[in-house]
């Protein structure tokens, strides 16, 4: 029997007295036809596709390193069949961070998912991977931002804890949160140190959220926690252009430069930045 459905035009005839098979036309192809072999490694490439946590290219390069057939198959030929096949098996998008929370437990996708903490309906779940606590020896400064942007509809925002290793952040711990108040960063960052008990740090660098801030000072005392300049530097141009100021500072020098002197505020010895501050509104003050 020929394995080829489309474009051969070998045929055959039966005879049913006799019941022999007689042929008719020859096939248009060689016998070692490479389809069969096309279409397995298709196959294969969908099923594993359901049963892998990889990627998709990673899939197919496995299924295909050891194929004598696989220069005839591309990864665009069966990427979209792949990815079908992995949906059909996918649970469904939460609508809600509630039903996002109850999914997490119960599902096979729910990769490096530690925690879920819940205050008063205020809901965050944490995510990190076991390899965090091999970076943990010596970890003695750590840092913390929220970005609101790059975050599931479902939440409010993405709050992740950066591990300081020689001259590196590394993005250690996510957490998605529906809320920033003070109680429900107290129950993420408790949850954190339960969690994750080696992490020890004495000093911090954040941006200037008090909330988040005053939480990481309680759960870890003693802890130093330093404001950053990049976030500082932000919030000051947003002023200047809330105020209107932007357009004057590009056409006024000493506009610019004042704003600049602010924005270098930091870099002065802390016994020195009120007096300094004062200092910068005297010329201010007289033109006004």
């Amino acid at each position: 029997m020929c394995t080829i459905q489309e474009g051969c035009k070998g045929s055959a005839k039966l005879e049913k007295a006799t019941n022999l098979i007689y042929p008719k036309s020859e096939h248009n192809h060689g016998l070692q036809d490479y389809r069969a072999e096309v279409y397995a490694i298709k196959t294969k490439c969908k099923t594993t596709s359901q049963t892998s946590q990889h990627n998709l290219r990673h899939i197919f390069n496995d299924v295909t390193r050891s194929n004598p057939s696989a220069s005839q198959v591309t990864f665009k030929e069966c990427v979209s069949s792949m990815f079908r096949a992995r949906k059909i098996l996918q649970p469904m998008i939460p609508q809600s961070a509630s039903e996002f929370s109850e999914v997490l437990p119960t599902t096979t996708f729910a990769v490096n998912h530690k925690a879920t903490v819940i205050v008063d309906g205020r809901i965050a779940v944490i995510f990190f991977s076991d390899k965090l606590y091999d970076l943990l020896a010596d970890i003695t400064n750590i840092q913390f931002d929220g970005t609101f942007y790059t975050v599931p509809k479902q939440f409010y925002q993405l709050w992740t804890l950066f591990l300081t290793v020689g001259r590196h952040a590394i993005p250690a711990i996510h957490c998605l949160l529906t809320n920033k108040d003070d109680e429900l960063y107290m129950a993420v960052i408790q949850k954190i140190r339960e969690l994750v008990p080696q992490l020890e740090p004495d000093c911090a660098m954040s941006d200037w959220k008090q909330a988040a801030r005053n939480a990481v000072k309680l759960v870890y005392p003693g802890i130093r926690v330093n404001g950053c300049w990049f976030h500082y530097t932000q919030a000051i141009w947003r002023k200047t252009q809330k105020y209107g100021l932007a357009l004057t500072c590009r056409g006024n020098s000493e506009c610019a430069s004042f704003v600049k002197k602010i924005m270098a505020i930091p870099f002065l010895p802390a016994e020195l930045i009120l007096p300094t501050y004062n200092l910068l509104q005297i010329p201010t003050l007289q033109q006004s």
